[in-house]
């Protein structure tokens, strides 16, 4: 299921994998390790990441990596970005577990080292408000697991939460499924020609 949006040249398309498409895809992840190594977030990303490479022809807790003593209660927003890098080829050629390998080590360069020297290297950073996509690349970055399902106003709980700035191009963002199902909802922003052929793939590559 998707839904699709467009501004000028650039298509937005909401897409929902199912709790079931998401233990499939780590079973076929993991199914070569002894014991299982790739998260739901290391997995979806490489799904996403081949759909987006091909049809061009980390949810990271900071409180957690930092040791900080901080109340489950505290709620705050942080970025780190952590790269991995593939040629079209190992993309094209690749499986799952291997493209999921290359996210996972791309991961764990997010140690409580890296987060401290990246918020160093801001302080003195005039200017610094927001993230761009360089050329090339493609962001995918996860709401997914921020509890946001859970929150409960005094007229009631949450029923949507959706991205509602403008994503520009090549950035997928993982959201939660509301609906207690177990799912996620994944919105991907493309340009117009790719996004036809990332939908297919997007589905073509889960059988």
């Amino acid at each position: 299921m998707c839904t699709a949006v467009s501004t000028e040249n650039i298509q937005t398309k909401l897409f929902y994998l199912t709790h079931s498409d998401i233990v499939a895809l780590k079973h076929k992840a993991n199914a070569a390790a002894s014991t299982p190594t790739h998260s739901s977030f290391n997995v979806l990303t490489a799904h996403i990441w081949r759909c987006k490479s091909l049809s061009a022809a980390d949810g990271t807790d900071p409180h957690s990596i930092l040791g900080l003593p901080l109340p489950a209660s505290y709620t705050g927003n942080g970025i780190f970005i952590a790269i991995c890098t593939a040629t079209y080829r190992e993309l094209a050629e690749g499986t799952l577990p291997s493209v999921a390998e290359l996210v996972r080590e791309g991961s764990e360069i997010v140690t409580g080292e890296y987060v401290r020297s990246v918020i160093e290297l801001l302080e003195g950073v005039p200017g610094h408000h927001g993230l761009a996509v360089l050329g090339g690349g493609f962001l995918v970055t996860s709401w997914w697991r921020l509890g946001l399902e859970g929150v409960e106003y005094p007229w009631g709980k949450v029923l949507c939460c959706m991205y509602t700035g403008g994503l520009g191009n090549d950035v997928a963002v993982l959201l939660p499924d509301f609906r207690g199902s177990g799912g996620v909802n994944i919105l991907v922003s493309l340009r117009e020609d790719e996004m036809e052929r990332f939908e297919k793939l997007f589905y073509d590559l889960l059988k």
